[in-house]
């Protein structure tokens, strides 16, 4: 079907433009997209985390903690139980703000030494896109200029993230 709205347009065309360089993007139906803005005041970045199915993982937390406790929780979340997309995209608006940085770190590879890491300034219009599993943050900048670091992340699944009609499709 044709696409309804233009973030789905700009997924579509995300798709198309990043499949030669993750092949397995051209077989993902579900596109997720929010978007960040941040204050020049707000020069501290954004921690380093991975991309997941946070619906999945919060109910399985939910449900090991009615199983016993916090400490079964957190041994629950392990690696192979935790869903990521099959690539994440970050479409800088602004040239402001802190560099994106990506990691080779996934939580299968949690404790490992030898990290190599990519660093990604923002740049209006510039497209970053890296596997869904991939450690990855916001460095903290000096506050400079008096614009904001605006940004649209765009999560590709092989299917739905969340399901039923709190799905969000694009």
């Amino acid at each position: 079907p044709p696409p309804s709205n233009f973030l789905t347009q700009v997924a579509r065309r995300l798709q198309e433009t990043l499949s030669p360089a993750f092949p397995a993007l051209s077989r993902c139906r579900v596109c997720e997209f929010w978007a960040h803005t941040r204050p020049p005041s707000s020069s501290l970045g954004h921690h380093l985390h991975f991309d997941c199915d946070e619906r999945a993982l919060d109910g399985a937390v939910v449900a090991a903690k009615r199983a016993g406790g916090k400490r079964q929780a957190h041994q629950t979340r392990d690696a192979a139980n935790v869903r990521h997309p099959v690539v994440s995209v970050v479409l800088y608006l602004t040239s402001e703000g802190g560099s994106t940085i990506v990691v080779d770190q996934t939580p299968c590879s949690l404790g490992m030494s030898d990290l190599t890491g990519w660093k990604c300034p923002p740049e209006a219009n510039r497209v970053l896109g890296f596997r869904g599993d991939l450690l990855h943050g916001v460095l903290p900048c000096a506050a400079r200029g008096g614009g904001r670091r605006t940004t649209v992340m765009f999560g590709f699944w092989a299917d739905d993230v969340v399901g039923g009609e709190g799905g969000r499709r694009g």
